[in-house]
Parts: C-alpha cells; structure tokens; sequence
C-alpha cells in the first residue's frame, strides 16, 4: 500500500477501520513523550511493507510502534452493510535492546514506552467519536526481526461511545 499522505487520507475517509489505526498513531505522535521525537516511528499496519518498515525504524533509533487492528464485531443482523461497533487495536511496541538503550538511541526502555502508550490513550477520544480503553498489556513472545523486545498494548473502543 502506498505512503503517500493523499493516499493515506484517501483510505481514512472511506475506511473507519483505517481512520480509526491513523487516530491512535496521531494521538501518540501528538502526545508531550517518546512518539512525538522526529526519530521515533509511529506507524499503522496498512502502510505496505511493513516489516520492511519496522527493521528500517529499529535500525535507526531502536524503537518503532505500530498501531494494528486486532478485531473488529458487534456487527448488527439487521443492516445491509456491516458496521463494526466494537474494536479491539493492538499498539506493539518493539525495541533493538543494544541499540536502543545505547548512545543514538532513544534511552526509552520498550517497556517504558508501552506504559507511556497506556497512559496517552487511556479514555481518549477519537474524531469518530469513540472513546478507547486499554485491556491489556502484554509481552509478545515473537518480536518481529531485528527486534528483541517487543509489548503488545491492547485496546478496546467504546462501544456506547460508537458513532456511526
């Protein structure tokens, strides 16, 4: 998938699933910590390559942060279009240990970043008019290459807080 920003707002006004991953990377890139550093990649799993994408941002500061649909239910039998009224994202925050606790990277342990993460995006609002909960924060077991330490930051959407 491409990168290009009009592309990018092309999906996000046409998907809510879309709209809904750009809204966690910009509340994270937005926030006063670690995801707002210009070295730091925040991104959304439709971006394309994306292992190409996590090896490049690992390499290069040691921390990188990709926002990724979990599950999308609650659909209601009775429309003729299906609308996902409950979402579950994953924010999986990966770190190269050496590189980035070293001297270029980012000194901001995963871990570390993980629970900022939680704290950003617990209650907060997205432009649809959802409201996000963190579930779970969990260590994934299988950091994506050249990672080795990698969490995995659950959040659910707000159902009562569902604009349709």
């Amino acid at each position: 998938m491409s990168q290009n920003p009009a592309e990018q707002e092309r999906r996000a006004s046409e998907s809510t699933l879309h709209a809904c991953l750009q809204d966690v990377a910009a509340l994270l890139k937005a926030s006063d910590s670690c995801f707002s550093r210009p070295d730091v990649t925040v991104m959304t799993e439709d971006l394309g390559d994306t292992d190409t994408l996590i090896t490049d941002a690992l390499d290069k500061m040691g921390l990188c942060v990709t926002v990724m649909l979990r599950k999308a239910g609650n659909v209601p039998k009775n429309v003729s279009t299906p609308v996902f009224r409950d979402l579950s994202l994953v924010v999986e925050i990966c770190e190269q240990a050496t590189f980035n606790r070293g001297k270029g990277g980012t000194g901001i342990t995963a871990l570390e970043a993980a629970e900022k993460a939680a704290i950003i995006l617990h209650h907060a609002k997205l432009t649809s008019g959802r409201g996000l909960f963190v579930t779970d924060l969990e260590k994934y077991p299988q950091p994506p290459p050249p990672a080795d330490n990698c969490y995995h930051l659950i959040l659910s959407t707000s159902a009562n807080a569902f604009v349709a």
